[in-house]
This record gives structure tokens, sequence and C-alpha cells, in this order.
């Protein structure tokens, strides 16, 4: 009676199309938001003859985002940073529950020798990243690449040129802050486990009484 119960849960777990969704969903969002800055420093650049401004105050930042605003040489000509989001409730943290961070860890161990982990895990810098995408940038073009830091967090990055008329006086890049996506997607594979536990209790309780 478990055995179907086990395959059915390691099959969502395995095959959920849920973190895929949430890497296309962010990819797009940050796009967005990297356009609708661009054309906000491209505005302020139009009004002072085409220089690129210092700062970027003006502009509304997410929160965890970087941004950062190169010149045509490449050189680093402001950056900003979003404030990050506010800490956790005492009643969000005691959602997580002892029997769901031990079938969590379980889950983390199996998936990890069954799945493939990536073949380069290095230090990764949001300013890197930021600079790894400036060539495609100047060229005109909007380029989005991922990444993982050692410690399995993910970053996302999207550039994009920043230009007056046609004329592309430089480039605008945004990083994700490390592990967004990882972190929504463990809360949804607790939220498996949790109905995974009680469907358990269930079927060991419904053959105790056949």
């Amino acid at each position: 009676n478990l055995l179907a119960l086990v395959v059915l849960v390691s099959g969502v777990l395995f095959m959920n199309p849920f973190r895929d969704s949430l890497v296309l969903q962010r990819e797009q969002g940050l796009i967005t938001e990297t356009e609708l800055i661009s054309d906000t420093v491209a505005a302020t650049a139009f009004t002072t003859g085409g220089q690129l401004p210092r700062s970027l105050d003006q502009v509304r930042i997410g929160p965890g985002v970087e941004v950062f605003l190169f010149d045509l040489n490449g050189s680093l000509v402001a950056q900003g940073i979003g404030q990050a989001r506010p800490a956790k409730t005492s009643v969000e943290r005691e959602r997580t529950a002892i029997i769901t961070n031990f079938l969590n860890a379980i889950w983390e161990g199996v998936s990890g020798i069954l799945g493939a982990r990536s073949s380069v895990e290095s230090a990764v810098s949001a300013e890197g990243m930021a600079r790894a995408l400036f060539a495609q940038a100047m060229e005109g073009e909007t380029a989005v690449t991922t990444a993982q830091s050692g410690a399995g967090g993910t970053f996302f990055s999207v550039a994009t040129p920043v230009k007056v008329g046609a004329q592309v006086i430089g480039a605008i890049a945004l990083t994700s802050a490390e592990g967004e996506i990882d972190r929504l997607v463990r809360f949804e594979r607790e939220q498996v486990l949790q109905m995974f536990v009680i469907a358990l209790l269930v079927s060991i309780g419904l053959s105790l009484v056949l």
C-alpha cells in the first residue's frame, strides 16, 4: 500500500515543472525591469546631452537586485542595490516542522545522488555576471544568463543597451539575489512532503484497519 504512494510522491517531486516555471517567470521579470531602468537612464542622459548619470537614485530597484551601469568602454559608472526583503516573522518560521525538515534532508540527499549536479560550481559575483553580458548588450541585444554558486544558489543576470535615439551610449545590467528560486522551490517541496506525511499516516491507519 505504501509503495504506490512513495512512487507517486517521488515522481511529483522529480518531474514537477514548478521550478522551470519560476525560472522562466523570473527571467521575464528581470528583462522587463532591466528595460524599464534602461529607458529611465536613457531619458536622463537625453536631458544631459548624452552623459550617463553618476547615480541610480532616481530608479526603483527590486528587492535584493543589484544594478550596474557601464559606459561604452565597460567602466562602471554607477551601481545600486534594492532593499532586502523583510525577515520572516515568527509565524512563518514555525511553518516548517521538524518532520518536514527531516524528510526534506532525506530528499535532498537522494536527489543529490540520483540527480545530475552542475559540473562547474565556483565563486560567482554579481558584478562579474554583469560584465560577462556587457559585450552582447553593446551589440544592441538583451542578454540573459544564469549561474550557480558553490553553495548551490542560483543567480540570474540580464543586460540591455542604453540608447539615446538609435545610438548606444552604455549598458545596464541587473543581477538577482542568490537563491531566490531555490527558496521558493524548497517551500513548494516542503508542502508536498507535508501532504506526503499525512497520506502516509492515513494509509498506515487504513492498512491496520483492513
